[in-house]
């Protein structure tokens, strides 16, 4: 759930964070199966949990345009991803460390 007493800057903060996790589980890698290559989306979350993903992604939009008074405070969405998820989260961090993922991600799209 989005906490109504974070930070503009707190919140921009956490939809930088999941908008990079987001980035890099939807990367294509390469998987070696039965001696050939084949491009594969990273499994490290199903597919409805990268939607709770999405799901606090919004509701963090939603809490930024109601700070900039675009919207009502009834209607921001109010989600955030479970503790189960937030540790495969954090799984996704500690192989984007380990790899340097993020400086080859920025060098390629920013």
């Amino acid at each position: 759930m989005i906490n109504s007493n974070i930070s503009e800057q707190e919140a921009k903060a956490r939809l930088d964070f999941l908008d990079i996790i987001n980035s890099f589980l939807f990367e294509d890698v390469p998987v070696k199966i039965k001696g050939e290559i084949q491009y594969r989306k990273r499994e490290i979350l199903k597919d409805g949990e990268k939607i709770c993903i999405s799901q606090e992604r919004a509701a963090i939009r939603d809490f930024l345009s109601y700070k900039k008074g675009e919207i009502d405070k009834k209607q921001v969405r109010n989600y955030k991803v479970s503790d189960k998820i937030e540790d495969k989260i954090n799984t996704c961090v500690i192989i984007i460390k380990q790899t340097n993922w993020l400086k080859t991600f920025k060098r390629q799209y920013y």
